[in-house]
Formats: structure tokens, C-alpha cells, sequence
């Protein structure tokens, strides 16, 4: 993700003649959008017992029905990001927002399972194109004296935002239709695609060069190592759609790997992983957020199979992980000042 201000727009403030009033007001739209298009995922997954009920949906289209989502958003992540630096971020966080609003909403009112998937997918698409979008216009906007502290900020609402889900979709769920989630997901993520057309200023570069080549093999090994893991435990890891789909996978991002080390413009530069920190830190997020994905996920549909939950306390058994979330986001830029990335990194996984 490239994150170079705009040399086609010298009308809009730069990192430092931007008001502060006005950076406020941008940390608080674009950590929404984040949220939304996190806890997009947490909160269909609490809702699984009853898209299962209601669909009548059997124990496979329930896992496409939370993970198409996760699919389609993950293998078009990197490109849509390159895409939004070039075009426009502007363009794409109101486009994307949109286009989750409209899928999400929809997906609401369909009573079948396929039809959810489909548009799951669709929703995933939109949020790509969201989620690296927020994150370039903070950099771009702030100052250095505060950027640290607005990333700071914007990763913890990237944790944060599951549990938003949880509990908002735990609330609907006890007293509506499944479906009353996608549709309060869609009505919010409108109202938050009007805040970015209105608090973000246009801005892109179009010294930027695409990567056609990079974005295919992405995109098609991304998606296939993921269908791969997720259709693994229903079809079983020796069937041949699994086999397929997993040798496809690694063969397409070694051909992804070799193509970005030639490439004079890379969509995502490799080289860079020769930094040890970068690579350390990158491991470390890896690793996280394959974590918290599942937990999240995993864990409301035990606590409601098994447990006999209703979907609202189950979601409150999730309040405490804000007590860590919070402070934790307060004082990591300190701590990284004061014990260094390598410390602080290991006392986070600890």
C-alpha cells in the first residue's frame, strides 16, 4: 500500500496545516469504517445457529456463509489497495462502503443459503476496497508528531470492531430475524460512506503503476490456499477439489513471489522483508489475527451449540477482551519508545 500525498491536489490540506479539529473528526470516520468492515465477520458469526435454523442451511454453506467474506476480502486486499492509492481514496472508501452497505443490507432479505453466500462475497469485495483505504488517508493526513498515535488507535479499533459486532449483533439477535444484522450493517455503513465522501479530502497518485501480473497471481493463490482451508475439513484434505485447489495455490503465489522480485514496480515489494523487524513485526500480526479470527468465530458458535447460550450472553462473555484491547492501544506507542519494538512485541504475545 503506497502512501504518497496527492501531487494532483494542492487545494487539500496537507499532514501539516490540517486542523486538528478536523484530524479528530477524520480518526473517528475512518476507525468506523474499519469497525464495520471487521465486525462484518464476528457478527454473522454469532449469528450462525440461526442462519443455519431459518435457511435450513446445511454445515457447509453455514462456513461459506461467514467465510466468502473472509475469502473475497483477503485475496483482493493488496490490490485493491495499490488501485484506491492510484484512483482515488476518496473514491474507493465511498464506493467500497457503498457497495458493503448495499450487499450486506440485501443479504438480509434473502432466504436462501446460496444467495447469501453470493452476496457475502460481494460485501468482502466492498470492504477490500475500504479497509487499506482508511489506513493511507490517516498517514497521509497526520503530522508525524501524531501519526503513531492515530495508528495506534486505528489498530486497536481493528480489535475492537469484532466485539462490536458481537454485542450489537447479540442485541438484534434477541429480539429480531437474523437477517435484521446484515440489515443494521448496511444502514450503518451508509451513513459512514457520507462521512468519508464528506470529511475526506480527494486525493491520489497517479504516479503509481499497477501490477496486473502481481494482482492475478494474488488473487488466484490467495483464494485458492483459502478454499482450500476452509472446504479441507468438510470434503476432507485428501479430496481432489482440496488437492486442486491447494497445489493451484502454492504453484500461483510462487509464481506471485517470483514476478514481484522482478518486477521494477511491485505491488508489493518483497525485498523489504529482509528487514528483521519488518519481518518479525509482520509475523507477529500474522499470527494475531489468524488467532483472533478464530476465536472470534469459533468461539460464539460453542458458547451457543454447546453451552446453550442465547446469541446476547454469549457476546457478553467477550466484554473483557475491551479491558485488554484499550489500555493496551493507549500505552504501545510509549512502551515502543521506552522497551523497544522487539520487547513490547514479545510481551503482547505472552
Amino acid at each position: 500500500m503506497h502512501e504518497s500525498p496527492s501531487p494532483q491536489n494542492p487545494s487539500a490540506p496537507s499532514a501539516s496545516t490540517s486542523p486538528p479539529r478536523r484530524l479528530g473528526l477524520l480518526l473517528v470516520v475512518m476507525c468506523s469504517a474499519l469497525a464495520l468492515v471487521v465486525a462484518a465477520t464476528s457478527s454473522l458469526a454469532l449469528a450462525v445457529p440461526a442462519v443455519a435454523q431459518e435457511l435450513d442451511a446445511t454445515q457447509s454453506q453455514t462456513t461459506w456463509v461467514v467465510n466468502a467474506y473472509a475469502l473475497v476480502f483477503a485475496a483482493l486486499l493488496l490490490p485493491a489497495g495499490l488501485a484506491a492509492d492510484r484512483y482515488g481514496r476518496r473514491a474507493f472508501l465511498v464506493a467500497g462502503m457503498l457497495l458493503f452497505a448495499a450487499a450486506s443490507a440485501a443479504s438480509g432479505f434473502v432466504d436462501e443459503p446460496i444467495g447469501v453466500i453470493v452476496l457475502r462475497g460481494v460485501a468482502g469485495l466492498g470492504a477490500a476496497a475500504v479497509m487499506p483505504a482508511t489506513l493511507s488517508v490517516l498517514v497521509d493526513a497526520f503530522p508525524e508528531n501524531r501519526r503513531e498515535r492515530a495508528v495506534s488507535i486505528w489498530a486497536a479499533v481493528s480489535g475492537a470492531g469484532a466485539m462490536v459486532g458481537l454485542v450489537g449483533a447479540g442485541v438484534l439477535l434477541d429480539h429480531f430475524w437474523w437477517g435484521s444484522v446484515q440489515l443494521a450493517t448496511g444502514l450503518a455503513a451508509t451513513v459512514v460512506a457520507l462521512a468519508c465522501f464528506l470529511s475526506v479530502e480527494p486525493s491520489r497518485n497517479p504516479q503509481l503503476r499497477l501490477d496486473p501480473w502481481g494482482t492475478l497471481w494474488s488473487l488466484v493463490g490467495l483464494a485458492s490456499v483459502m478454499f482450500a482451508v476452509i472446504q479441507g475439513p468438510d470434503s476432507g484434505w485428501g479430496s481432489p477439489d482440496v488437492l486442486v485447489a491447494a497445489l493451484l495455490g502454492v504453484v500461483t503465489l510462487g509464481a506471485f513471489v517470483a514476478h514481484e522480485l522482478r518486477s521494477e514496480a511491485p505491488m508489493l515489494d518483497l525485498r523489504l522483508f529482509t528487514s528483521r523487524r519488518l519481518s518479525a513485526g509482520s509475523g507477529l500480526v500474522f499470527v494475531q489475527f489468524v488467532a483472533a479470527y478464530a476465536f472470534f468465530v469459533l468461539s460464539p458458535q460453542w458458547l451457543q451449540y454447546l453451552r446453550g447460550q442465547t446469541p446476547l450472553e454469549a457476546a457478553v462473555w467477550f466484554l473483557p477482551f475491551v479491558l485488554g484491547v484499550g489500555p493496551a492501544s493507549a500505552i504501545a506507542p510509549a512502551a515502543v519508545k521506552r522497551l523497544g519494538p522487539a520487547v513490547t512485541g514479545a510481551l503482547g504475545m505472552t
